[in-house]
């Protein structure tokens, strides 16, 4: 056989192995994020998606061919979670609301609740289930006619931070007498996306950092990074 021969086969046998190779990639997405604050506290609710995508190099082009011409990518898996940023006067916590997607938060008497059924109530770490009468009293609740609002029920509300026309939003609030900055902004690109917390005396506090480029991953990384929490 002749050398070219053999040549052409390699090469075409290694391009053949290189688009059939395993391929996993991971992007992550805020859907939405809004801050409500009262006369003492200010809580920040971050949704996030991470859509996964597992396949072959080949199935990869083919997944990129279509997103160029417009078409929404076929992903494997996809899971959501909400980050909450509780801030207080003297600093801020953050936890992770698991397996939901972004929630409206509704103030009714001076607290902050998940509507549903059974509806849920902010306590200042994390929601827990209401009574039976205020379950009943949610029911003629005042309701803001807008997602931004102002002492409604004694909370104000700022949603969209970080899906507006300008890149950098700022809330300034006033917390028990300090100075609170509530800073939401995004790269020129659109890609990286900050919430942070900025107190009166120069202290940082970064709520949600999110890259939303989609990245290549390891098939462990994705199993790890795709598993239901």
């Amino acid at each position: 056989m002749k050398p070219t021969v053999i040549l052409i086969g390699i090469v075409i046998f290694a391009i053949a192995a290189a688009i059939l190779m395993p391929a996993h990639y991971v992007e992550e997405h805020e859907t939405i994020t809004q801050v409500l604050w009262n006369d003492h506290e200010a809580v920040v609710f971050s949704g996030v998606r991470r859509d996964g995508w597992s396949g072959t190099y080949a199935g990869l082009a083919v997944e990129m061919l279509r997103g160029f011409f417009g078409a929404i990518p076929r992903y494997d898996r996809n899971m959501q979670w909400v980050v909450v940023g509780h801030i207080t006067p003297t600093g801020v916590r953050t936890h992770i609301q698991h397996a939901t997607p972004f929630f409206h938060v509704q103030p009714f008497e001076g607290a902050l609740f998940r509507v549903g059924d059974p509806s849920l109530k902010w306590d200042g770490d994390g929601f827990v289930p209401v009574t039976a009468a205020e379950q009943d009293r949610l029911q003629g609740r005042t309701r803001a006619s807008t997602p931004d609002y102002s002492n409604v029920e004694g909370w104000s509300s700022k949603m969209n931070l970080l899906n507006n026309e300008q890149l950098r939003s700022e809330t300034s609030l006033n917390l028990g007498g300090v100075q609170v900055l509530v800073i939401a902004d995004r790269s020129a690109d659109r890609i990286r996306k900050t919430v942070t917390v900025q107190f009166g005396d120069g202290k940082n506090v970064e709520i949600v950092k999110l890259n939303e480029a989609p990245r290549l991953v390891s098939a462990n990384e994705y199993e790890s990074l795709m598993k239901a929490q």
